[in-house]
């Protein structure tokens, strides 16, 4: 790596610009790549669902008694 936020071969750069999330890639093979990947379950994938959903956080006395039945 040479330069700050540079992008090396294979690989790719997620953005955010004008209150948009995107993403760059370093050539046109990853992004087909990236375009047939499986990204269920992913991090991302999770918090895009999560978003939708308005989840809660966890009740960590909840889990704790459910953990000693």
């Amino acid at each position: 790596m040479s330069k700050p936020f540079q992008i090396l071969s294979g690989g790719y750069q997620i953005i955010f610009k004008n209150g948009k999330w995107s993403q760059i890639f370093a050539s046109i093979s990853k992004k087909k790549r990236f375009g047939r990947e499986d990204r269920r379950g992913h991090r991302g994938e999770q918090r895009l669902r999560a978003a939708k959903n308005k989840l809660k956080r966890a009740d960590p006395g909840k889990i704790a008694r459910l953990e000693h039945r």
